[in-house]
């Protein structure tokens, strides 16, 4: 049969640009979706490991905490210190997030008569509701105590904290008491927050 070939290499020249350009595009979406999806699984992830504070259901925080700090999941020797623990609620949390291997230091604001959730809060915690709690030390310390901060708190963990958590007082002198002391004993590349 007579078939009829066309040749246009203009045409197919920009055929195969657009194409081109609309697997990039379609490449860029992927990759777009691909983080969104992966940011709000992290913001699964940190929601249902502090269903018990008041981190997600009061604050909100998820929103913020699993974003940023998802990235240190795993890393080896993690540590973190957090201001104004009361019952145990959030280092339990920190724990489960980051994994039994997590170093976390809490300074109560209630001091002594504070009613921890676990037994011996200095030496690998015994928890009801969990069973890997963590390496939690617990400080009885006022955070405005900037000689007790340095000596006891940052003297205790001398390699210093990846992530440190200022929920204390909410009172802002007290938060700049905290923060001139301890920032200095953040590591590089890590996070100081204040809530």
């Amino acid at each position: 049969s007579n078939g009829y070939i066309f040749s246009n290499t203009a045409s197919h020249k920009a055929t195969q640009s657009l194409l081109k350009q609309c697997q990039i595009r379609l490449d860029q979406m992927t990759r777009e979706r691909y983080r969104e999806d992966e940011a709000l699984m992290n913001i699964n992830d940190f929601y249902e490991s502090f269903t018990a504070s008041d981190k997600t259901y009061r604050h909100g925080y998820q929103w913020f905490y699993g974003r940023h700090l998802s990235s240190y999941r795993g890393k080896k020797d993690l540590a973190i210190l957090e201001i104004g623990s009361f019952e145990g609620d959030s280092a339990l949390a920190w724990a489960n997030y980051f994994g039994s291997h997590t170093n976390i230091d809490m300074v109560t604001y209630g001091g002594s008569n504070d009613t921890l959730r676990f037994k011996n809060p200095t030496l690998k915690c015994s928890a009801d509701d969990t069973n890997n709690c963590g390496r939690i030390r617990t400080f009885y310390c006022d955070q405005s105590d900037a000689m007790k901060l340095e000596n006891e708190v940052a003297a205790a963990r001398s390699e210093g904290w990846d992530i440190v958590i200022d929920d204390g007082s909410h009172v802002p002198a007290h938060n700049a008491i905290s923060f001139e002391v301890l920032w200095k004993h953040v590591r590089p590349g890590g996070m100081y927050i204040v809530e």
